[in-house]
């Protein structure tokens, strides 16, 4: 294969280029006859030439072409084909980085749904073995359905869950202020427990979640068209999701409202 092939010029842009070299300054219909390039191409390989670099072009009437220089014009060929591998490797780069994120393998994360309906028997045990399971930090925001719900539709989960609580562990609670004010007799026997509790009055908590140690959260699953009970739990255990829902956790709670006993 000629070399100017391999460094970018068609083969109409090769004849065109060799017979100005033999010709000179010249005319396009001159370069078409002598290089045997269709007069219908002869336009578009000597702009080409132009454009890469080996030839230059005169405003006469009519316009005349001139060569470049060859060892100018290899020149020119080499850096610009150098250019155009350098974007393909960095294109193919974005494919192999696009390939690798396609084709990685994610962890599924370790998920489960529980049925609880609140002041369920299941859910007042959920309750206890929940705070029990907290060895450095439990941090729970308390919003639907006990901001819509009677204490007396969840008060067994509340008790078990004052039960269930480790000495020597953070325990922070974000209560949504209708649900504040219904836990407000709680505020005491929290405060005497042997866990460090904290409690926190917040406006507008839209979801109820818990985090446990930053590594597994419950998230609580309204029921449809029945405000003021739960379907049930939902329990992830993915430290990725855990520690998102406790970064939004702690967001909040910086802004929060301190509830003193």
């Amino acid at each position: 294969m000629d070399p100017l092939d391999e460094l970018g010029l068609s083969g109409y842009e090769r004849r065109a280029y060799r017979t100005l070299l033999q010709t000179g300054n010249a005319p396009a219909a001159t370069i078409a006859e002598r290089s045997d390039v269709p007069e219908g191409r002869i336009y578009d390989a000597l702009n080409g030439l132009v454009t890469k670099g080996l030839a230059t072009a005169r405003s006469d009437t009519p316009r005349r072409y001139a060569p470049v220089d060859p060892a100018a014009a290899a020149d020119a060929l080499l850096e610009r084909r150098l250019g155009e591998l350098a974007e393909a490797e960095r294109e193919y780069r974005r494919l192999a980085a696009r390939a690798r994120s396609a084709l990685a393998p994610t962890p599924p994360a370790e998920a489960g749904a529980w049925l609880a309906p609140l002041g369920s028997d299941d859910a007042t045990l959920l309750a206890r073995e929940s705070s029990s399971l907290a060895e450095d930090r439990f941090a729970m925001a308390v919003g639907p359905p006990y901001s819509d719900a009677p204490l007396t539709a969840y008060r067994s989960e509340v008790e078990a869950f004052v039960e269930g609580l480790p000495a020597e562990t953070t325990v922070d609670l974000l209560l949504e202020s209708t649900a504040a004010d219904a836990l407000a007799e709680y505020v005491d026997p929290l405060a005497a427990s042997e866990a460090e509790v904290g409690l926190r009055r917040s406006e507008a908590i839209d979801v109820s979640f818990t985090v446990i140690d930053g590594t597994a959260a419950y998230v609580e699953l309204p029921r449809p068209f029945a405000a003021g009970d739960r379907l049930g739990f939902f329990k992830v255990r993915d430290e990725r999701i855990a520690t998102g829902l406790e970064r939004r956790f702690d967001d909040r709670w910086a802004d929060a409202t301190p509830i003193d006993a």
